[in-house]
């Protein structure tokens, strides 16, 4: 089947440290491949909607995702990198550090 493994996420909601004045609501969705290959989208908590590519390697509960994203001030592409902790079958902690704060991001998966 074409789409057999393939993983679709929805981006929920941050929690930032330090709390500042950054966006916490980050709707968004994103896709993984069996091969690893993930590209998503999602309103980002400088209030801009990022576009992001990479790979991700899962370790059992555990991923690591590594590419560029897009839609920062620093930057008009970033290289980024997200390990991630899934709850349960539909729950996936992300952590995305960034020399302004560290964000804390859940996701659901289907």
């Amino acid at each position: 089947m074409m789409f057999e493994g393939l993983i679709l996420g929805l981006h929920l909601l941050s929690f930032h440290a330090p709390a500042k004045d950054f966006n916490n609501v980050n709707p968004g969705f994103y896709i993984r491949a069996n091969n690893g290959f993930t590209a998503g989208a999602f309103y980002n908590s400088e209030r801009h909607t990022s576009v992001y590519a990479g790979v991700t390697h899962a370790f059992g509960p555990v991923d690591l995702t590594f590419g560029l994203i897009t839609g920062y001030r620093r930057a008009k592409v970033l290289p980024m990198l997200a390990p991630s902790y899934k709850l349960n079958k539909a729950v996936r902690i992300v952590v995305l550090p960034s020399p302004e704060a560290v964000a804390v991001h859940l996701t659901m998966e289907f």
